[in-house]
């Protein structure tokens, strides 16, 4: 091998070695920053709380209801949804229901946070046509 080879591979090994750094920095970052996963969920507590208040414990909240769960554990655990939709219309920001039909629980206005910048947050619950979780995600607009 030539030196300029040899020169090459490890300048690409430097560069994927710093590469891979800063990619679990982000992470680490991102899971540090995170407003959603703050507190841990609680059914009484996310009942009194306000939207703003829900935030904190989104993603624990999402966890409590794995793809499977029934509809009614979903009610029993985070009360009436805030707005449901079925069927597969878009909404406003084109995001269409996975599955058959969509809770959505408003978590507050997170603006300015860098990448967490939504306008309205929100933790939507997708089912399938049985009534039955089929997907989990905090979103927004």
């Amino acid at each position: 091998m030539t030196k300029d080879r040899k020169r090459v591979v490890v300048l690409a090994a430097v560069a994927s070695v710093a590469l891979a750094g800063l990619v679990v920095g982000f992470v680490a970052l991102d899971r540090y920053l995170d407003p959603f996963d703050d507190r841990p969920f609680d059914p009484t507590s996310w009942a009194a709380a306000d939207e703003q208040q829900r935030g904190p414990m989104a993603r624990d909240a999402a966890r409590q209801v794995p793809p499977g769960t029934a509809a009614e554990r979903v009610r029993e655990l985070l009360g009436e949804p805030d707005h449901a939709v079925s069927g597969n219309p878009p909404d406003k920001w084109g995001r269409s229901v996975k599955g058959y039909t969509r809770w959505t629980y408003f978590l507050g206005c997170w603006s300015g946070l860098g990448w967490y910048g939504f306008d309205a947050a929100e933790l939507d619950i997708h089912f399938d046509r049985e009534g039955r979780v089929v997907a989990v995600e905090i979103d927004g607009g």
